[in-house]
């Protein structure tokens, strides 16, 4: 695609640290909107925006009460309790 060399494609895990600077991209935007236009703007605004990639990492979804004790029994298995 024109313009989008050196561009991938990833999806986004939830985990954002930004910092303040980033809400001056998101005036104008209606009551709800998607961060991802703010990040947009702010790119096209020369800022560099990084991610980390996770890939290899352990994480899991624990948004739920259930899922959380999922997590704290794997915790507790991987150390042994």
């Amino acid at each position: 695609m024109e313009g989008m060399q050196g561009l991938f494609q990833s999806a986004s895990c939830g985990v954002q640290v930004l910092s303040p600077q980033i809400f001056s991209y998101m005036e104008g935007f209606p009551e709800e909107f998607s961060i991802i236009d703010a990040y947009l703007k702010a790119a096209r605004d020369g800022k560099k925006l990084v991610r980390r990639d996770i890939g290899s990492d352990f994480w899991i979804d624990m948004g739920t009460p259930e899922r959380l004790e999922v997590l704290r029994s794997r915790i507790a298995a991987a150390i042994g309790k």
